[in-house]
Formats: C-alpha cells, structure tokens, sequence
C-alpha cells in the first residue's frame, strides 16, 4: 500500500515539475533607412520594413529563492539580416546589416525595436591588433 502511495507522490511531483515551464513572446518592430528592407530572422523572412515579428522565449521555473518572481528566462540568441530593397534605385550603395537579438532580455518588457540604416558604410579596423 505504502509504494502505491509513493507511486502516486512520484507521478504528482514529475507532472508539476513538467507543467514549470513555458514560453513568453516578444515583439520585435523593425524599420530601416530606406524602408522597404527585406527582414530575415535565422534564414526564415518576415516581410519588409517596416514589420514587427515575434520570438518565443523559453522559461523555467527556479524557484523563487533564486529568481524574482521564480521564473528565470532561457537564454536564447537568434541572427537577423536585414537586406537593402531590391527595387531601390537611388544613387547611394547600400549595405545589408546583420545583428544577433537576445530576446530573453527584453522578455519582461515583452516588445523591443531594431532600427536600420543601410546607408551606412562598412568599416574594416584600421590597425592590427596583436592578441597574447
């Protein structure tokens, strides 16, 4: 009688510990300078700027001796490329960008934005650095 009760214990603990976890969204807006810049977010599009995507964050429980709130995000990186407007016809040479997000940190805030000039130039260093 005692290992069924132990049995039924075991199966309640694994079920919430399975059920302390989840995910939380986060809103991305994108715009960029020129607008109409193609937004890839890890290989999949999401439209032209400007446009506003969402990524999920995985969180789990730890506890709330160890985090506010006893939740703590997953850290998690995703690569954007934004890419210049292939009808753009002006007379300045645009740059595609691309920038790694961490959306576990604006997770609480649940929305971020990204802005991008493709006007930019790019930049090599102009001195070697010696690393020892």
């Amino acid at each position: 009688m005692k290992g069924i009760f132990r049995a039924m214990g075991l199966a309640a603990s694994v079920s919430m510990v399975a059920g302390c976890a989840g995910t939380d969204t986060v809103r991305y807006s994108v715009t960029s300078e020129p607008s109409g810049a193609q937004v890839e977010v890890d290989g999949v599009s999401m439209g032209t700027t400007p446009t506003e995507f969402t990524v999920d964050v995985p969180r789990r429980w730890v506890g709330l001796a160890n985090a506010p709130g006893g939740w703590a995000y997953e850290p998690t990186i995703s690569s954007i490329r934004i890419l210049p407007p292939e009808d753009y016809d002006g007379d300045r040479q645009l740059v595609s960008q691309e920038r790694q997000i961490r959306p576990d940190r604006s997770a609480k805030a649940g929305e971020a934005s990204i802005r991008a000039n493709l006007y930019l130039e790019p930049r090599s260093p102009t001195q070697r650095l010696e690393v020892r």
